[in-house]
């Protein structure tokens, strides 16, 4: 999963218009699930290997599944769902297809009745927009299953409770069961949300922060501390998008904080300077990586202290400048992280909470 987000950030480079579509039509042929190495958001290998047994053993197929780049979009009219279409037409063969362009997700299908495979793939979506595009894409496939299933001739006739009686029995009983699954779904969600927010702003500066280094020719003690980087960087993102619970994004946190160490040896050892030791992030902001050193200040209200940070936050510091501190959303509004309420503690424990080794 590590270059779902890394690769396009560590320098591919864009493909001509129609590659895409080439490469995914050839890929189709052999198998029904071609993953674009490229591509910003992608399923986990197990995911994959879950995703083929399903549509082997379900009625969805013949089903055929699409994880591109965004830009690919570009090669299908501008959208996911019109790139599922380019995609059945070039392949020519019946069934469903279904496409993940960056974030856009979108399906085509001749085996439904038309609309029918897009508003299946916004419910999976919906269902699942905060768990990443393996459980998308699990959930559609069965959605399918079910809806062809449904389509299927069945047996029965004579008497009984009428079938539009049962009908709306089993719409109020649905009705019911999806309220207060609903209910309890936006209970637990509402919680994690603004920090799991804040836990992928992590990610995304960490990964531009990897980009800038990528080391090229590297020596081997580098390149196995940028590896290392990169290792944490795809556990923490894992950790991320398995999330359900604020106590869920300390893991994020813990990971990145001993990434951005890995990062700062790599850095180093390309300079050929000596490997510093772990350390914790720059209190100002983890973001801006391991301390250099400590230095006093004083908050508005509060008696000076001394605290780490990074070197430019210590200067700043120094010539009586605020320093760059990291805010939060709370309801709409920034706040300094040491402001949040009680739902961001294991997020802020998992980048201050131990020494990082």
């Amino acid at each position: 999963m590590l270059a779902a987000l890394l690769a396009p950030v560590l320098g591919a480079e864009p493909a001509s218009a129609g590659r895409f579509v080439d490469r995914t039509v050839t890929a189709l042929r052999s198998g029904p699930i071609y993953v674009d190495p490229h591509a910003e958001y992608k399923p986990y290998r197990s995911e994959v290997q879950e995703l083929r047994r399903r549509i082997r053993s379900s009625h969805a197929g013949p089903l055929h599944v699409a994880v591109l780049p965004a830009r690919a979009a570009k090669e299908g009219g501008g959208s996911a769902r019109a790139l599922a279409g380019v995609l059945r037409r070039r392949l020519g063969r019946q069934g469903t297809y279904a496409v993940v362009a960056g974030a856009d997700f979108g399906a085509a299908s001749s085996d439904l009745p038309p609309g029918e495979a897009e508003r299946l793939a916004r419910a999976a979506y919906s269902a699942h927009r905060d768990q990443g595009v393996g459980p998308t894409l699990l959930d559609f496939v069965d959605r399918v299953g079910d809806a062809k299933s449904g389509r299927s001739p069945g047996g029965g006739g004579g008497g009984g409770i009428p079938t539009g009686a049962v009908v709306a029995i089993l719409a109020a009983v649905a009705a019911v069961a999806a309220l207060g699954a609903l209910v309890r779904r936006r209970r637990r969600t509402a919680a994690v949300r603004p920090v799991r927010r804040a836990a992928r702003d992590d990610l995304a500066s960490f990964a531009a922060d990897a980009r800038e280094l990528e080391p090229a020719a590297a020596s081997p003690a580098a390149a196995a501390a940028y590896g290392a980087a990169l290792d944490a960087y795809e556990r923490a993102e894992h950790a991320c998008d398995r999330s359900r619970s604020p106590e869920d994004l300390r893991a994020v946190a813990s990971a990145l904080a001993r990434g951005r160490n890995d990062l700062a040896r790599a850095r180093a050892l390309l300079a050929a300077d000596a490997a510093p030791a772990p350390r914790r992030p720059c209190f100002f902001d983890p973001r801006h990586g391991p301390a250099a050193r400590e230095v006093e200040w004083r908050e508005d209200g509060h008696a000076p202290r001394r605290v780490a940070a990074c070197e430019a936050d210590a200067e700043r510091v120094e010539r009586g400048a605020d320093p760059d501190v990291r805010h939060v959303l709370v309801h709409g509004r920034p706040v300094p992280y040491w402001d949040a309420p009680p739902e961001f503690g294991p997020w802020i424990e998992g980048h201050y909470g131990e020494a990082q080794s």
